[in-house]
């Protein structure tokens, strides 16, 4: 490896952030504004992954792209199952960069956002996976942590007849 190489190369200099977050979000706002909010949030959070990347982590611009991704989920508050897909993400990116933590305050919100749209599905979604973070952590006893059976249990009986309806 080169002697000249800097650990922090990779990232995207101060002055060319904004430049580097409006191209995108210049596109991004242009697909919104065509009612492709999918693909608004795909490109936004195509960049916001690219940053999270484990060798070549940006917080900065991944910062700026989370930013816009929250702003585009309040706009648009039917991208909810994207939005929970991203809070699995960022559980995950915690976990890998702590050594297995990850910030339950996250899993919180999203449980109140999926509880207040009544999607017991997505509901399911995240505490299955926080929960394989935290047996992944802690080893498989922490499936028999109090109420947590009966928990699953019942989201998965509420999340299938939600889909059945």
């Amino acid at each position: 490896m080169d002697d000249d190489y800097e650990e922090d190369e990779y990232l995207v200099p101060e002055e060319r952030r904004l430049e580097t977050l409006e191209l995108v979000l210049n596109q991004a706002l242009d697909l919104e504004k065509k009612g492709d909010l999918e693909n608004a949030w795909k490109m936004l959070n195509d960049e916001w992954l690219g940053y999270t990347d484990h060798e070549y982590f940006d917080y900065e611009m991944a910062s700026l792209f989370s930013n816009e991704l929250e702003q585009l989920f309040n706009r648009n508050t039917s991208l909810l199952a994207l939005k929970i897909e991203k809070i699995c993400e960022e559980c995950s990116i915690d976990a890998y960069h702590s050594g297995g933590g990850h910030d339950v305050a996250l899993v919180e919100a999203g449980f109140k956002l999926t509880q207040e749209a009544k999607r017991p599905d997505l509901e399911l979604m995240l505490l299955e996976h926080h929960i394989g973070i935290q047996v992944a952590r802690f080893g498989p006893s922490y499936r028999d942590t109090e109420g947590l059976r009966e928990k699953l249990a019942e989201l998965r009986g509420s999340a299938k007849q939600f889909l059945e309806e």
